[in-house]
């Protein structure tokens, strides 16, 4: 972040949210990042989110692992997991 957009009003908030299953009930993860304008050169400045958040939502580590043990280690192929998936959440 440039010096001119210190203690500025974000202009806008970027968003994202991770799924796991950590917990229960559900847990959702939140995330967001403020972007800013710089007062000097009218740049827009996006604060970082965090490593591995890439999607507006998406499934966390837990959930992901739980698909690879039931593809690679019970040998349920993709589809029957996709619907599963599809009829829980």
């Amino acid at each position: 972040m440039t010096r001119g957009s210190l203690g500025r009003p974000a202009v806008d908030v970027h968003r994202r949210q991770v799924f796991d299953l950590l917990h229960q009930p559900f847990v959702t993860k939140d995330h967001q990042a403020e972007v800013k304008v710089c007062a000097g050169c009218h740049r827009r400045n996006t604060a970082a989110l965090p490593v591995g958040v890439d999607a507006p939502v998406q499934c966390g580590p837990e959930i992901l692992a739980l698909m690879a043990y039931l593809h690679c280690y019970q040998l349920i192929p993709l589809e029957p997991i996709r619907a599963w998936f599809r009829d829980v959440w």
